[in-house]
């Protein structure tokens, strides 16, 4: 199969990272679709009726797909490790920045200011413009819910370039796995035994596990293609133990009353969003490689993952107010299927049209997206 190669830095381009992307994307949209589906009910909203089978099935696939944030966290790792890898200079370092500037924190600035005048509008609410509130807000993505992991992308950015630099030692290269378990879990530690600290969810020692694993794995890519099969074999194992697991924690918990300590609940993420993004990337290369024809439909998600991940709020929330939940079982699982085919095939659309008409009116030619341009690639 014939591989592009990225004009910036001669390297092979990770086509399956599309894939993986793709299926991330999904489970993101599929999470935030599902959101009152696995609540308990309260007074006032339709939900499916407490342990029932449409209940059951929508609170699985909820929790099943916790895997996404810290997978797309593990594939910035890796594109980013992979990309700059025997490359790192003072002016790469320059160009990192400015580039991020423009693709990651001016998005992130007209967004959030966005979600801050949307939300309230779209609720029937009225719109009150503070300048003090929003520079408040957008400090930990609090004007939407989706875009506390642009704060947290925004903070592995800066540590990157210490990070590269580190990564021309042998010691910590061939420790960088270890290393961040060792931060990831200390941190929590900290954070669950000896003081709660502000803002835990949105930093990043949160998710240092995921981003060293991601760049160990793109430090050492062309031999990870080469040992794939073998890996994804392993891979594939511990995620169905450590997926079931974790899903099954939830479900125990809630439909039989058992209590399980939050450290297991973590230490089983850990594992299972890992091997995910190893499985996919594994599936990713076997579709592109043997079933291209497949590939190509999941592809687009991919590649426009971060329009999607920015807008498909914009489209939930208005479906979710503006078309009220039949109260049907039947009607109910229906309508939590069309919220996610509108999230989802909605903002792809927006996102195409974007792209198709931010290149028309830009001057000159136009460049492809090369891996590693936004949030979403690393």
């Amino acid at each position: 199969m014939n591989r592009q190669i990225t004009t910036t830095t001669s390297k092979l381009k990770i086509s399956e990272m599309d894939i993986v992307r793709a299926v991330a994307i999904m489970a993101v949209v599929l999470i935030h679709s599902t959101t009152e589906a696995a609540v308990y009910p309260w007074e006032g909203q339709v939900v499916p009726d407490e342990g029932s089978l449409s209940q059951i099935i929508l609170f699985t696939l909820n929790r099943a797909c916790q895997f996404a944030v810290p997978v797309f966290i593990l594939i910035s790792g890796l594109v980013l490790f992979y990309r700059y890898s025997g490359s790192w200079s003072v002016k790469t370092a320059v160009q990192f920045y400015k580039r991020r500037l423009w693709s990651v924190v001016v998005p992130y600035l007209i967004w959030s200011l966005f979600y801050y005048i949307y939300n309230p509008w779209i609720s029937g609410q009225p719109v009150e413009l503070d300048a003090r509130e929003f520079l408040g807000d957008i400090q930990w993505a609090d004007t939407g819910y989706h875009l506390y992991f642009m704060i947290i992308i925004l903070q592995f950015y800066v540590i990157f370039p210490v990070l590269m630099f580190l990564a021309k030692y042998k010691w910590f290269r061939v420790l960088m796995v270890p290393l961040g378990i060792l931060i990831q879990l200390g941190f929590y530690s900290y954070n669950h035994w000896v003081e709660a600290i502000d803002h835990y969810p949105s930093l990043a020692p949160t998710y240092f596990s995921f981003f060293l694993t991601g760049g160990f794995i793109g430090l050492y890519y062309d031999f990870f293609r080469q040992k794939m099969k073998s890996v994804v074999s392993w891979a594939l194992l511990v995620m169905l133990v450590s997926g079931g697991t974790y899903v099954e924690m939830f479900l125990l918990n809630r439909y039989d009353n058992r209590m399980f300590e939050n450290t297991w609940y973590v230490i089983a993420m850990l594992f299972y969003a890992t091997t995910v993004s190893v499985v996919l990337l594994g599936a990713g290369k076997w579709l592109l490689d043997k079933l291209p024809g497949a590939a190509k439909w999941l592809l687009p998600l991919g590649s426009y993952s971060f329009g999607i991940y920015l807008m498909h709020p914009l489209i939930l929330t208005a479906f979710k107010l503006k078309i009220p939940a039949p109260g049907g079982m039947a009607a109910y699982n229906v309508y939590v299927l069309l919220s996610f085919l509108s999230a989802l095939l909605g903002s792809l659309l927006a996102a195409v049209l974007y792209r198709k008409a931010a290149r028309a009116l830009k001057p000159g030619k136009s460049k492809p997206a090369s891996p590693g341009n936004v949030p979403m690639n690393g």
